[in-house]
């Protein structure tokens, strides 16, 4: 059962990836400087989440449920990030490009 959760987990964490990398791309443009900005922002939240969850949770905390709270924060974030993303109609009227007639 904890293995199920575990594959569900990381095919989660795939498809953030992949929306992650989309949204990336209409943002900056370029796949590879994209791809370099995700990589890195995973990688430095791993470094942080491995820094300073040992000093905010204590030992005795079961670590499936330790997990379980994170996952769950993870779920919510990701959901809260939609109406934040470039393609929101929020982000799209704050940042539309006004483009003058003639000049393209």
């Amino acid at each position: 059962m904890v293995a199920c959760f575990f594959v569900g987990s990381g095919a989660a964490a795939l498809i953030y990836e992949v929306v992650w990398l989309q949204l990336l791309q209409l943002v900056i443009g370029l796949t590879s400087v994209s791809l370099g900005l995700l990589l890195g922002t995973f990688m430095g939240g791993m470094c942080l989440g491995s820094l300073l969850i040992p000093r905010w949770v204590s030992p005795g905390h079961h670590p499936l449920k330790v997990y379980a709270a994170l996952e769950i924060g993870i779920a919510v974030s990701g959901v809260a990030l939609l109406f934040f993303c470039p393609g929101s109609p929020v982000c799209t009227r704050r940042s539309a490009v006004r483009v003058r007639p003639g000049c393209c």
